[in-house]
């Protein structure tokens, strides 16, 4: 499925860009959906597979904002690409949540991974908004999803 899903986004870039951001997030939740398969009797296991969901759409429109100048011209390119990165920065604060929200109770080790991916949150945006290093905060989104495997075991 993955690699019938990467060989058909060249065909999604190339004739329906618009949907190429969920595309990419939906092919990067795919282990999570998986790993729903073996724990579909936990109804919470259903906010892990969105907020992965979540965490890579934001992902992949940040990046599509910084590889906008050597894209084809979408509808996309309309929105102020300010706008976009809101839009995937609120749908980062929400996965975050949603993780949050999935787990029964918190032990130690999921504080501790919680918290380092809201610091990094926090890192990301700034540098995204404040420091205009949109490179440097998608590389921060990079490790937060690294962190995030946490939850999936």
């Amino acid at each position: 499925l993955t690699i019938t899903l990467t060989i058909s986004y060249r065909y999604v870039v190339a004739f329906v860009s618009v949907v190429k951001a969920p595309y990419s997030a939906a092919t990067i939740a795919i282990p999570a959906i998986i790993l729903l398969h073996y724990k579909a009797s936990e109804p919470k296991a259903y906010l892990v597979v969105l907020a992965v969901f979540a965490f890579a759409l934001g992902r992949e429109l940040c990046m599509d904002v910084v590889d906008r100048a050597g894209d084809a011209m979408s509808a996309l390119h309309r929105v102020e690409a300010n706008s976009i990165a809101a839009c995937a920065f609120v749908l980062q604060g929400a996965s975050l949540f949603l993780i949050f929200a999935s787990r029964a109770k918190l032990d130690l080790w999921a504080v501790m991974d919680l918290a380092a991916i809201a610091v990094l949150f926090v890192v990301a945006l700034f540098c995204w908004f404040r420091f205009q290093q949109r490179d440097q905060a998608t590389e921060v989104m990079k490790v937060q999803l690294l962190l995030g495997l946490y939850f999936l075991v």
